[in-house]
């Protein structure tokens, strides 16, 4: 029943006037989504739950794929990345929220009828800022040192409120090992435009994110491949994107899906923060500056408050 009522609010969004650029033919749509989901797997159910909270990402991704004339499949893959939390040192106005690379990955393997590609969607999800993307690409070359992407298109993302406004700490920027770090973060009230401006600076990163995506992944790739020493066996895409993310060149290698997933995180949030906030900023000062230039349009987003213990 879970299924069917999903199916349905696809179909009720392929016919939203404002999808029709991205909209699949309904028959292609439903095929696509019953291989996505005919096996009951943890991405499975990871998948399903996309389409009911971001609908337009499955479906934006299953449209692009008919554009390129992909089949569906129904193998899909999790990976999940999480690390001990560690105190490090803070330097001067360093972002709060890059201190990790933990968050999740969605892989959906297409097929386009040509053994030596490796095509499909990706999901991102990072734990520490919950910003998102999906898109679709396709990866080429006998083995990972040859690599090219010949095509990528970014589907759908979100970014947070709270990672466009930002916060920064300022410590000490040579002290090494800090015993603790009490950090008090105090929002400055800024009017009626806040919402406003917000909005502006995730979409603004969001629009990066579906931009950038690509190129961290094959940063990624491409690094975890020489971490394991595998850059140049034959056969890197012979198990489809899927395998192709997890290093599988005879068997899925152990933390190569977790360097492909740092470098997507850390990448696009390095990347494209600076774009999120410049939107952000250059929209309170355009309304500071319809108010006279007066002088809090000068005073910092937030106020911080560092404490160090040795």
């Amino acid at each position: 029943m879970r299924k069917m009522f999903t199916f349905a609010l696809l179909q009720a969004l392929c016919s939203s006037v404002a999808l029709a650029a991205q909209e699949p033919s309904r028959e292609f749509a439903r095929q696509s989504y019953d291989k996505l989901t005919s096996t009951p797997t943890v991405a499975a159910a990871k998948w399903k739950d996309l389409a009911r909270r971001r609908p337009a990402a499955v479906l934006g991704a299953i449209a692009a794929a008919e554009r390129n004339g992909w089949k569906p499949t129904s193998t899909t893959a999790f990976f999940r990345k999480t690390g001990p939390r560690e105190l490090r040192p803070i330097t001067l106005r360093q972002d709060l929220y890059s201190a990790t690379s933990d968050g999740e990955m969605l892989v959906w393997n297409w097929d386009d009828g040509n053994p030596s590609t490796a095509e499909g969607t990706v999901w991102v999800h990072s734990f520490v800022t919950n910003n998102e993307e999906t898109f679709n690409i396709q990866l080429s070359g006998d083995t990972y040192d040859a690599m090219d992407i010949p095509y990528y298109e970014g589907i759908d993302a979100s970014v947070t409120e709270a990672w466009v406004t930002g916060a920064a700490a300022i410590g000490p920027p040579l002290l090494s090992a800090p015993r603790a770090l009490a950090i008090a973060v105090r929002p400055v009230q800024l009017g009626d435009d806040h919402g406003e401006c917000a909005t502006a600076g995730e979409a603004a990163g969001a629009r990066c994110l579906m931009r950038a995506a690509g190129d961290h992944l094959r940063e990624g790739v491409k690094g975890a491949a020489v971490g394991q020493a595998i850059g140049g066996i034959v056969g890197a895409f012979a198990g489809g994107l899927a395998g192709a993310l997890a290093g599988a060149v005879g068997g899925t290698l152990p933390g190569f899906a977790s360097g492909v997933l740092t470098s997507l995180i850390w990448g696009t949030d390095h990347a494209c923060r600076s774009e999120a906030w410049d939107a952000y900023y250059a929209c309170i000062a355009r309304y500071e500056c319809m108010r006279q230039q007066r002088a809090s349009c000068l005073h910092p987003l937030v106020e911080v408050a560092t404490t160090w213990a040795r």
